[in-house]
């Protein structure tokens, strides 16, 4: 409920009132315009930069696969891990990151043969002097 002022006595009148209590006289409805609203200013930010999680992610599987691949099931499972994760990483743009770690991982089978042929290599020359 508003105040307004009768145009003939000057008096505060409630805006819901027909007349004047004060001298009688008609009020006029007055339509008030809606209030103007400020909007405010949305500053949108677009990263035009975009990455590849699994690639990235596939990669730091197979550098770590590399290093810890002397240690038989540990290094063979995250091995493995970087594989699957760079595969999906090459169906992702970039691929630049799942293709090397996709390249690492091709390394460490080599690297894993060589362990595997060693142990077995080994354990061939200990039942064969016993």
């Amino acid at each position: 409920m508003a105040i307004v002022k009768c145009s003939e006595c000057g008096k505060e009148v409630s805006d819901k009132a027909t007349s004047c209590p004060n001298c009688g006289a008609p009020l006029q409805t007055v339509i008030q315009a809606p209030t103007q609203t400020v909007e405010k200013e949305k500053i949108i930010v677009v990263n035009n930069s975009s990455s590849n999680g699994c690639g990235i992610a596939g990669f730091v599987f197979a550098i770590l696969g590399l290093f810890l691949g002397w240690i038989p099931v540990l290094g063979w499972i995250i091995w493995f891990i970087g594989l699957i994760l760079c595969f999906i990483g090459l169906f992702k743009t970039p691929r630049t990151m799942a293709i090397v770690g996709l390249f690492i991982t091709f390394i460490e089978v080599f690297i894993i043969l060589a362990i595997a042929g060693t142990f077995a290599a080994g354990a061939s020359a200990i039942s064969n002097s016993l």
